[in-house]
């Protein structure tokens, strides 16, 4: 098939989600990041102020450091923590960890194995 009969039949037949639903979405553990006495804690990693050695200490989708109070996702199977705005895009067309590509199972598949 030509490219062109490959659009025209893709827009014949439509397109299927493959993101996170909303209530997959919502079943997703939400967080407050916190800083703690001189150490930033985040998920399971404890760090000094001056020390770089924790990757989790930012979000791999927009590269920013998270901040005090900052509002976090943790996805269930890895345990990765992402901002909730710069997650719900991602989550929208994606059903994987952006980070280590880990598939996120929403609860309606996991009841069903």
């Amino acid at each position: 098939m030509t490219y062109e009969e490959l659009t025209e039949l893709g827009e014949t037949i439509g397109t299927q989600s493959k993101g996170l639903s909303i209530a997959g979405m919502a079943t997703l553990r939400k967080k407050t990041y916190l800083v703690r006495s001189g150490k930033q804690s985040v998920g399971d990693c404890a760090m000094n102020e001056n020390d770089d050695e924790c990757d989790d200490e930012e979000c791999a989708v927009c590269r920013c450091a998270f901040e005090e109070n900052d509002d976090l996702f943790v996805l269930p199977r890895c345990g990765h923590e992402f901002h909730r705005e710069c997650l719900a895009p991602w989550m929208e067309n994606n059903k994987v960890c952006p980070l280590c590509k880990t598939e996120i199972e929403e609860e309606k598949e996991k009841e069903k194995k």
